[in-house]
């Protein structure tokens, strides 16, 4: 299958997940070449997951966590036993905790044979050192000798519909995406996938999630000097920046580069100037991809950087710009403010 055929291999995705007798596992590998031949590593690395379980060092999605009932068997020194007794809360913060919540870290092809054969519960087993902390507590004389969560199949059965829904929801929003051009992939609809990915599947939060945005210096070559140095001004603020010079090297694919530059970045700033407008045609075609973006995602991606009097295109006009005329340092704070969504 060619990168041409993305869109169709969503139709069929969303075919087969809307089938009823579908296997969740199945499909899930084909979302998996989706991934791969569009780029985006994050529901690459979701899919993988859920499709081979989660370790125990790795954090799961809140949709995998459930608060199933614990219950044991107790035991005391004349042999009289209580079995299947369920365990209350008992005000010891240890316990309570492992009690309070289960992960399920199974990959789905467990699940979905488990519910399969029919099995009305799952049983996950107390680890035996906490099983001896029941000691005394659950009742005067006995002690536990065994202690198990019970889950029910429904639970299971949730999770499962809960990936199926989410993951339809994801594809149903990136179904009318323009995905391919000429058979290569459209790297304009890289950041759409990658925000309806966000809108539907929930992840644990992670250090990206709290990352400084990035930026791509859209500049005619004659503003080199300008845009190196506002380069190194967002870079010192702690931004990722994306600049030609800094990341085309010789033997590059260098129009797929600045094509993915342009499409992964959050913000494009565009240098604005007389160079600009009368000898930057590569400038404004990396611009006017950057508007196509704006379309798609529907927020604000470009940053027009004022920094010398010409005839700004109207396109440009209707943006918030950062206006350098007005000196360097009060440009950058305005330029500042737009990327970090402060007032």
């Amino acid at each position: 299958m060619q990168e041409g055929q993305l869109n169709s291999l969503v139709n069929s995705i969303i075919s087969n997940l809307s089938s009823p007798g579908a296997r969740l596992t199945d499909v899930l590998l084909q979302v998996k070449v989706f991934a791969k031949r569009a780029h985006q590593p994050q529901l690459q690395q979701w899919v993988e997951s859920e499709i081979e379980g989660y370790p125990d060092s790795a954090s799961t999605p809140e949709y995998r966590e459930c608060r199933p009932p614990s219950y044991g068997h107790f035991v005391d020194t004349r042999g009289n036993q209580i079995k299947d007794a369920p365990i209350p809360s008992l005000g010891v913060e240890t316990l309570d905790d492992y009690m309070a919540t289960h992960t399920l870290r199974e990959g789905l092809g467990a699940l979905e044979r488990l519910v399969a054969a029919g099995e009305e519960v799952l049983t996950v087993p107390w680890p035996g050192a906490l099983a001896k902390h029941l000691q005394g507590r659950v009742f005067e004389g006995f002690a536990c000798i065994e202690a198990k969560k019970i889950l029910p199949a429904s639970t299971i059965v949730q999770v499962i519909d809960t990936v199926k829904n989410r993951l339809l929801s994801f594809l149903l929003d990136v179904e009318d995406t323009q995905l391919s051009i000429e058979g290569d992939f459209n790297w304009l609809a890289s950041g759409t996938l990658r925000r309806a990915f966000r809108a539907h599947v929930e992840l644990p939060e992670s250090d990206d999630d709290c990352r400084e945005p990035s930026v791509f210096i859209c500049h005619s070559s004659e503003d080199a000097a300008f845009a190196d140095k506002l380069a190194d001004t967002l870079q010192n603020e702690g931004l990722a920046v994306w600049i030609d010079k800094r990341r085309l090297v010789v033997g590059n694919d260098w129009i797929g580069r600045i094509e993915h530059g342009v499409a992964s970045c959050d913000f494009v700033a565009v240098v604005v100037s007389e160079n600009f407008v009368t000898k930057g045609p590569w400038a404004q075609k990396e611009f006017k991809m950057a508007l196509v973006r704006e379309v798609m995602e529907k927020r604000p991606i470009v940053l027009p950087v004022i920094i010398g009097d010409c005839d700004v295109p109207l396109s440009l006009r209707i943006q918030h710009s950062a206006d350098f005329r007005k000196g360097y340092d009060k440009g950058i704070e305005e330029l500042l403010q737009a990327i970090r969504g402060e007032t």
